[in-house]
């Protein structure tokens, strides 16, 4: 059973387009305050200090939506614009999504508030033949891009690899700050196990307040990927329903991951001419 909340202030990066627009426009409606930071209107994640000034408008917000990869940019735009902020990464390695997470959740999670970032369930493809071509070497955790990093030829496959090692970034990076407990993940023992001896109890209890929802959603009708995968899209509406149903959780229960994605009906795939198509996620009540 979900909660109710009642009027809350979310602060949603990337509200102009998407699914970033798709929870503007929701939450707006449910009558909660919502503060849309965009690039258009000047709030560009990769600058540090435009990140601060997000931070300092976010301070006071129940929820946080980390919605906006700052560098990605749709097919249709010139491709010399697009190959010069399509490789947008700090001199750590770090992508800006990454970072705005990062400094964030300094501020939240020792509080009762949540953030939500947009992954993508291309971070999955780990486990499947595409990550042939997506994976970069070398691989080592958190995947910080460095000067060994070494990238496809092709600029096609190379954009499709920065997209996908900055959503594999970010989890990692969620991982280990969230983690269990103090705010700042479990102690590492071994390559394969890990200790949470934390000498300050209510330090840790502490650390537990914040929630962190990541949602990876599959194909998604944007005009980033407007020519891909027709028949399997879902809507930036759709998302945003799953946002509100994981926000609206009780306050100790946090949907820390969860992938979404649309499958084909029996008509859709030509099994059968009775059915409907499945092109939405009904609204799911809170």
């Amino acid at each position: 059973m979900t909660e109710v909340n009642s009027s809350m202030k979310y602060v949603i990066t990337g509200h102009k387009r998407g699914i970033g627009k798709g929870c503007y426009d929701l939450f707006t409606a449910d009558g909660h305050e919502v503060i849309g930071l965009s690039k258009t209107d000047g709030f560009d994640i990769r600058d540090p200090n435009i990140r601060k000034e997000i931070i300092e408008q976010s301070l006071d917000a129940d929820v946080f939506i980390n919605n906006a990869s700052g560098y990605f940019l749709p097919d249709s735009t010139p491709e010399n614009i697009r190959e010069e902020n399509n490789s947008i990464w700090d001199e750590e390695g770090y992508f800006p999504q990454t970072r705005m997470f990062m400094e964030i959740w300094e501020h939240f999670f020792n509080k009762e508030k949540t953030v939500v970032n947009i992954n993508s369930a291309i971070k999955y493809s780990s486990t499947t033949p595409s990550a042939k071509i997506l994976l970069t070497e070398p691989r080592k955790l958190p995947y910080l891009v460095t000067d060994e990093t070494v990238w496809a030829s092709v600029p096609t496959i190379k954009s499709q690899q920065v997209y996908y090692k900055s959503k594999e970034q970010l989890f990692a990076v969620v991982s280990e700050l969230v983690g269990m407990g103090d705010g700042g993940g479990a102690k590492k023992f071994n390559e394969t196990q890990f200790v949470t001896d934390i000498p300050d109890k209510q330090k840790e209890l502490e650390s537990l307040k914040g929630r962190c929802i990541n949602i990876n959603p599959g194909w998604v009708h944007t005009d980033m990927f407007p020519l891909f995968a027709n028949g399997r899209k879902m809507l930036p509406e759709d998302i945003a329903e799953l946002i509100k149903w994981t926000i609206n959780m009780p306050k100790n229960i946090e949907i820390f991951d969860i992938g979404v994605r649309k499958k084909l009906s029996n008509k859709e795939i030509g099994l059968s001419t009775k059915g409907k198509d499945f092109t939405s996620i009904p609204p799911i009540k809170a």
